[in-house]
């Protein structure tokens, strides 16, 4: 019996020893990862969005994090359509083009009137005579007016079969 109440004092001693080792040593907890938005069961972190927003500045300096967030969101639906396709390619970028050639680009025609008028319209600021040269210019600027038109409408079709959440948007974007 005499042992007994030793081993258990002894186990009640180790016992209080261990709470007081765990109330005195530091715990740490820390967020690994802020997360900026979903896409369907996609996080897209703050630090992927910060590389893309800082990369964005360089081509477009006066978009907005906003506007940038929902432009990483179409990237991100655009993805997964091409991978619904099986479209490859060596970067998303590249994903992105061929989706954007397959469903959008594919479609896109432009008439000789559609350029010729066009060309009167902005003739003074084109300030050369109309040639074959000038023509195609004009043609691959109104296939890309067209492109964006419709891939803006696009988007927001097939944005609807997707459960988007934006969770914040960083007012400070710093290069850290």
């Amino acid at each position: 019996m005499k042992l007994k109440m030793v081993i258990l004092s002894f186990l009640g001693l180790i016992y209080k020893i261990f709470l007081i080792i765990l109330l005195v040593s530091p715990v740490y907890a820390e967020v690994i990862e802020r997360v900026v938005a979903f896409v369907d069961d996609e996080a897209i972190t703050l630090s992927e969005f910060r590389e893309y927003f800082i990369k964005l500045k360089n081509y477009t300096p006066d978009i907005t994090p906003k506007d940038a967030i929902e432009t990483l969101i179409n990237r991100y639906i655009i993805l997964k359509e091409a991978k619904k396709l099986n479209i490859k390619g060596n970067n998303n970028d590249e994903i992105i083009k061929k989706y954007i050639d397959i469903k959008i680009r594919a479609y896109i025609k432009i008439s000789n009137d559609e350029i010729e008028k066009y060309y009167h319209i902005h003739k003074k600021s084109i300030n050369k005579e109309f040639n074959y040269q000038i023509r195609n210019e004009i043609k691959k600027l109104l296939i890309e007016k067209k492109v964006n038109k419709k891939l803006k409408r696009y988007l927001k079709e097939i944005r609807k079969k997707y459960y988007v959440k934006v969770n914040f948007i960083p007012i400070k974007i710093s290069r850290h």
